[in-house]
């Protein structure tokens, strides 16, 4: 009832080129710093198959 009705117009360009910007080292960096654990506080184990 309050939920809005949303349509799939096309991918958003923004996070591709943010991460293509980044490049692979740039990505693992941030998800060293950033990805370790959930919102709930929950270990990630992000960067296990990813060094």
């Amino acid at each position: 009832m309050a939920v809005p009705y949303y349509s799939y117009e096309s991918d958003r360009k923004l996070l591709k080129d943010w991460a293509i910007k980044k490049g692979d080292d740039g990505l693992k960096g941030y998800w060293e710093e950033k990805n370790q654990t959930s919102i709930d506080n929950a270990p990630t184990n992000i960067m296990v198959n990813n060094t």
